[in-house]
């Protein structure tokens, strides 16, 4: 399971083609840029590749990626993770939040809409990451980041088995992040109202 090659201490490094954010959606779903790869892991002096199946934040969108297996996306700042199926098929998505994206763009409403629907079944939903929750905690690896105010960056990933985690990083590069912290979210779903 990838959750077990995850720790604090462990570096990411996603490839470079990678795209952690797309162009803006008007409230729908959809599928943008979701895509397996191979995500590298340095954990001290060992590396290894990993396959994860990731998708990048849609503003204005609930992205989503249909898979049985492990699906990984960031960077969230309050958007919701979402685990649900759709005629028998797993979805996972990055529900955008917020206004951001501009005017009437918050999908809460369109996802509360969306699984409430007969064709589908909403599995688990969780905040990654939580300003009231996490703030202290990002606060300080932002200060200890290069990147300033942009040094936290946090990951949400369910595994195959329907386990939400947030990864809470520092971001050293690019597409290069040091973890901080893994926290099972197991007990913290959400429910859109």
């Amino acid at each position: 399971m990838l959750i077990n090659k995850i720790k604090k201490g462990v570096t990411l490094k996603f490839p470079l083609s990678v795209k952690f954010s797309t162009t803006v959606k008007n409230v729908e779903e959809c599928s943008v840029d979701a895509l397996p790869l191979a995500l590298t892991i340095i954990d001290s002096d060992r590396t290894t590749a990993a396959k994860i199946n990731f998708m990048p934040h849609t503003p204005g969108g609930v992205n989503y990626y249909e898979t049985n297996g492990d699906v990984m996306s960031g960077n969230f700042t309050g958007c919701v993770m979402s685990t649900y199926q759709v005629g028998g098929k797993r979805r996972v998505a990055h529900v955008h939040t917020g206004t951001d994206a501009g005017p009437n763009r918050c999908c809460k409403t369109f996802m509360k809409g969306l699984i409430a629907q007969p064709s589908h079944t909403s599995l688990n939903n969780f905040k990654p990451f939580d300003g009231a929750r996490d703030v202290t905690k990002a606060t300080a690896i932002c200060v200890s980041s290069s990147f300033g105010a942009n040094g936290c960056v946090t990951f949400g990933l369910v595994t195959a088995g329907n386990k939400p985690y947030s990864i809470l990083t520092r971001k050293i590069g690019s597409h290069e992040f040091l973890v901080e912290d893994v926290i099972d979210q197991s007990a913290r779903s959400y429910q859109f109202v």
